[in-house]
């Protein structure tokens, strides 16, 4: 089905203020990457509402804070394996310095001084991350993303790139069969707000039909 500003308005209706600008390259994608059933429509919105708060938040958030009322500091219960409590109250509230620590050393990226992980967080539509899926994303769809990473938070290449890895990780095949668990975990491997991403799904099931 093709998408229109109306029905994609109605799947997030607190999505961005430029929603018309992600219709096209929604269309594109959907086209190149045979997303051209209700099944895997539906699962693809489902699964960006949640990564990108419905558009509206293209790049990671790392700036995560402690909350008083919680003992342990959020950066331990994250990554007890990369921050000691003390560590973790001298890096809040700093994301550049957060994200740098927490994908150092990972999929192409440098160490934490290089500034490959906060260069390389989370981007894109489904939160693309690490230097070397931004590299072979961006040979696929024909932008440089290893040298303008912020390109992934336009619009357009953050709808493309989000298709380029829907089709990389053949995720098709899981909204065909209706594992939304499984496919969940092929994108985030916690499978952080299953109960959510049924719910956009569904959704946008309804939308579709």
């Amino acid at each position: 089905m093709k998408i229109s500003l109306e029905l994609l308005t109605h799947i997030y209706p607190e999505g961005p203020k430029n929603l018309r600008a992600f219709i096209d390259p929604i269309n594109y994608i959907f086209d190149r990457y045979k997303i051209n059933t209700p099944k895997r429509q539906a699962a693809f919105f489902g699964q960006v509402a949640v990564e990108s708060l419905q558009l509206t938040r293209l790049r990671e958030n790392t700036n995560y804070m402690h909350h008083p009322e919680h003992e342990t500091p959020r950066l331990v219960q994250l990554w007890p394996r990369l921050f000691t409590t003390a560590e973790a109250l001298r890096y809040e509230g700093k994301p550049e310095r957060i994200a740098s620590r927490i994908y150092a050393n990972k999929y192409g990226n440098g160490d934490e001084a290089s500034g490959d992980g906060w260069l390389y967080r989370g981007g894109g539509a489904l939160m693309l991350t690490f230097k070397d899926q931004y590299k072979l994303c961006g040979d696929a769809i024909g932008v440089d993303l290893v040298k303008q990473p912020e390109l992934i938070a336009q619009p357009r290449y953050a709808i493309e790139s989000a298709g380029w890895y829907w089709d990389y990780r053949k995720l098709n095949d899981w909204a065909d069969n209706g594992n939304l668990a499984l496919l969940t975990e092929r994108i985030n491997t916690a499978k952080l707000d299953l109960n959510k991403r049924v719910a956009f799904t569904d959704k946008a099931m309804k939308v579709l039909a």
